[in-house]
C-alpha cells in the first residue's frame, strides 16, 4: 500500500476516499472522465442536461487527485476521443496495446528509454524523477529474479521477491506487470494483459468504414479507456479490476455486432 508519505504531492495531499491508494482513485476517475467525454461526443444527456460540463468537472477533480500519470493518460484519451475519428482512434489504441504488451521484452533487453523518461519526469518535477527512478530500480531487481523462472514464475508466498543475506525484503513491488511476471511468469503476464489488450486489437480488426457511427464512437472510446488503464498497470498496482469489466463489455459488444452483421449490413464491424 505504501506509507502515508505517498499521499503528499504537489504541496498538498491527494485523496484516497474508500480506495486502497490515491493512485487507485485517480485511475477510477480517469476512466469515468473518459467515459463522460465519449458520451459527450455522441451528444447524450443526463436528465435532460448536457454531459460536457460534467465531463470537465470530472477532469478538474482528477487534477485534484495529484496523480501525474493518470492526468497525462487522461489528457491523451481526451484528445483522442474528441479530435480523432474512430478508425484513427482505434489505430492509436492498437499501437499503445502492442507497446504495453511488449514492455517486459523491452525492459528485459534494456531497449526501453529509461533515461529519457527520467529526464522528462525531472523536467516536470524533481520528485517525479525520484519516484520514477525508484520504480525502475526496483523493477530491475525483480526482473532479474523473474528471469530465473520466466515461463511459469515463482508462485506466491513471496518467492518472487528479493531478499538480502539477513532475510530482509529489499525491493518494493509497484507495477502490476512485474508482480504478475514474477509470480506467474510469461504465461501469467500474457493471460492477465491479454484479457485487456486483445479486445482492443480485435476492435481494430473488425471496425470498417461503413457502420453505425454511434457504435463506432462507443467502441473506439471504450478501447481507449481499456488500453490507457492497461498502461497504468505498468507503473502501478492492480487495486481494482474495473478495466477488466470494460474489456468484457467491449468483447461482448463486438460479438453482438458480428452476429448481427448478416442481417444488418449497416452494422458491420
Amino acid at each position: 500500500m505504501g506509507g502515508f508519505e505517498q499521499t503528499i504531492r504537489w504541496g498538498g495531499y491527494r485523496p484516497m476516499v474508500f480506495m486502497p491508494h490515491g493512485l487507485a482513485l485517480a485511475r477510477l476517475l480517469m476512466t469515468t472522465t473518459l467515459a463522460l467525454f465519449v458520451l459527450t461526443k455522441i451528444r447524450r444527456e443526463i436528465l435532460g442536461l448536457p454531459i460536457r460540463p460534467l465531463a470537465w468537472i470530472h477532469a478538474v477533480i482528477l487534477v485534484l487527485c495529484r496523480s501525474t500519470g493518470a492526468i497525462g493518460l487522461c489528457l491523451i484519451g481526451i484528445v483522442s476521443i474528441l479530435y480523432l475519428k474512430p478508425k484513427r482512434q482505434l489505430l492509436l489504441s492498437t499501437i499503445l496495446a502492442v507497446g504495453t504488451a511488449a514492455y517486459p521484452i523491452l525492459r528485459a533487453a534494456d531497449l526501453f528509454p529509461v533515461t529519457s523518461l527520467l529526464d522528462a519526469a525531472g523536467s516536470i518535477q524533481e520528485d517525479r524523477r525520484g519516484s520514477l527512478g525508484f520504480r525502475f530500480a526496483n523493477e530491475d531487481q525483480l526482473l532479474a529474479r523473474a528471469r530465473e523462472r520466466i515461463i511459469f514464475g515463482w508462485g506466491t508466498y513471496g518467492r518472487n521477491r528479493v531478499f538480502d543475506e539477513a532475510g530482509r525484503d529489499v525491493c518494493v513491488t509497484d507495477g502490476y506487470w512485474i508482480l504478475t511476471l514474477g509470480i506467474a511468469g510469461i504465461v501469467g503476464f500474457v493471460v492477465a494483459f491479454g484479457l485487456l489488450l486483445w479486445p482492443v486489437v480485435l476492435a481494430k480488426i473488425r471496425l470498417r468504414r461503413r457502420g453505425d457511427r454511434t457504435d463506432q464512437i462507443l467502441l473506439a472510446g471504450l478501447a481507449s479507456i481499456v488500453v490507457l488503464a492497461a498502461i497504468d498497470y505498468i507503473p502501478n498496482g492492480l487495486w481494482c479490476v474495473h478495466p477488466y469489466l470494460f474489456a468484457g463489455v467491449l468483447t461482448r459488444r463486438l460479438r453482438e455486432l458480428k452476429s448481427d452483421s448478416p442481417s444488418a449490413p449497416g452494422q458491420q464491424l
